[in-house]
């Protein structure tokens, strides 16, 4: 009896534990074209400083091919920003952005460089 009631125990801390893990809340991004600079911001709620729940990688595509994969090993806030040089891209042209969660789920964005 006691050991179910353990395993019992240990399979709702397992379960809960997934449930507070959450997708990046949101991500949004910028084209500087005069300079080439990709500027991606993501809100992703962790409270605290954390190397357990944080954006565990973003990956950045453009027309279709990966260009960016970047990985992380912690969040310092709740709102972070990251800039990456892109000197091919040109306006009209098509970034998409990923963000991980270090447990579970992703936020894409779909982003069109504008004009300037």
């Amino acid at each position: 009896m006691s050991k179910l009631f353990l395993i019992l125990i240990c399979l709702v801390l397992l379960f809960s534990f997934g449930s507070l893990a959450h997708a990046p809340k949101n991500v949004t991004a910028d084209f500087d074209l005069n300079n080439h600079i990709l500027t991606v911001k993501v809100v992703h709620n962790v409270g605290e400083v954390s190397e357990t729940h944080f954006v565990e990688e973003i990956m950045i595509s453009h027309n279709g091919d990966k260009v960016i994969e970047q990985t992380t090993s912690r969040q310092l806030s709740d709102n972070q920003t990251f800039r990456y040089y892109m000197p091919g891209v040109q306006a009209g042209d098509t970034i998409f952005i990923d963000a991980y969660c270090s447990i579970q789920g992703e936020q894409t964005l779909e982003f069109k460089v504008k004009e300037e």
